[in-house]
């Protein structure tokens, strides 16, 4: 029962986990949309201000002309009248020219204001993308250790079914060359065998304090005691068969 509620918990950690960071990499999403859309509209309104500069008719080509003409007025090669005339054939012209420039000098006046704004806005989603960002190692660790503990607890169910086998071998080896029925055994001289310990909660209280850096290994094996066990429970075990002749 302790087993299948911890391993609940976990779980629970597990999946709290990565909803965070899923959440936190939606935050982030979303934060940057909110970034693309004004810098869009900037874009936009700067944009605006440019087509209404753009869009005001040049007279330049009446400033020379009417200048040329004062200078012929000057030199007598033309009259005043001439420049009533001429100023009177180009007020359309000119009118166009200040509609023009006073919409266009409107346009930037209202986008340079709106351009602002958006400017203060963009600053504040910049500012909440850098704080968000700021959170990624926390939760990514979160994750990854998560996996890590998980792991770690299946690591270890392994390393006890492998410690239970190896010892049992063990036994089964020392009883046959005891009765003389294999004497080469079925275990080499030396057969190493070390299954660290990882720094995760899931593998405290399965090692010796004594040597905290495996969670069993041959020489434990032995100095334990453990070996000395399976043989007599490898003994209890047949006898529990039946089996006499040991």
């Amino acid at each position: 029962m302790s087993n299948n509620k911890t391993a609940h918990q976990k779980s629970s950690a597990q999946d709290g986990a990565l909803a965070a960071i899923l959440a936190h990499q939606e935050a982030i999403s979303d934060n940057d949309a909110v970034i693309a859309n004004l810098s869009a509209l900037i874009a936009a309104r700067r944009g605006e201000i440019a087509d209404a500069e753009a869009a005001i008719p040049s007279i330049d080509h009446l400033l020379r002309a009417r200048e040329d003409l004062l200078a012929s007025v000057a030199i007598g090669q033309a009259k005043s009248s001439d420049i009533k005339a001429f100023d009177a054939k180009s007020e359309a012209e000119r009118q166009a020219h200040q509609e023009a420039s006073a919409k266009a000098k409107h346009t930037a006046e209202e986008a340079s204001q709106a351009i602002a704004g958006l400017q203060r806005k963009l600053s504040d989603a910049e500012e909440k993308r850098q704080s968000l960002h700021s959170k990624d190692q926390g939760f990514l660790r979160d994750v990854l250790m998560n996996r890590a503990e998980s792991t770690g607890q299946a690591y270890v169910q392994a390393v006890l079914a492998v410690k239970d086998a190896y010892l049992r071998l063990i036994a089964l080896d020392g009883l046959l060359k005891s009765k003389g029925l294999r004497p080469a055994g079925i275990i080499s001289a030396c057969v190493p065998i070390h299954l660290p310990t990882f720094p995760l909660l899931a593998c405290d209280g399965h090692y010796n304090p004594n040597y905290p850096d495996s969670l069993f290994s041959d020489f434990l094996a032995y100095t334990s005691g453990a070996s000395d066990q399976a043989a007599i429970d490898l003994q209890d075990q047949l006898q529990a068969l039946g089996v006499t002749l040991i």
